[in-house]
């Protein structure tokens, strides 16, 4: 699941309710953009972050720590977010 354009920090899950019960997803990543140039961040299972630059870093990602210890709401350039990910939760 996508959520685009959002000015608000990402809430870490969200639950929506199907015709099947509550469905839970869990924030896996964001898509920045800044100065004509996007940015993601990837949110792993054990909430770790990741951050990369494709421009600068290539295909490699750079560990930045805990989620609960990073403003998600500016990448480490001040870009903002673009898009939020989320994956079902497990």
């Amino acid at each position: 699941m996508a959520v685009a354009f959002i000015e608000t920090p990402p809430d870490e899950s969200i639950t929506l309710d199907t015709s099947n019960g509550p469905v839970c997803y869990k924030i896996a990543g964001i898509i920045y953009f800044g100065n004509n140039h996007f940015t993601a961040r990837y949110i792993d299972h054990d909430n770790v972050v990741w951050f990369n630059d494709g421009m600068i870093q290539g295909r490699r990602a750079a560990r930045e720590g805990l989620l609960e210890h990073i403003n998600m709401m500016n990448d480490p350039n001040g870009k903002v977010p673009d898009a939020f990910v989320y994956r079902r939760c497990t």
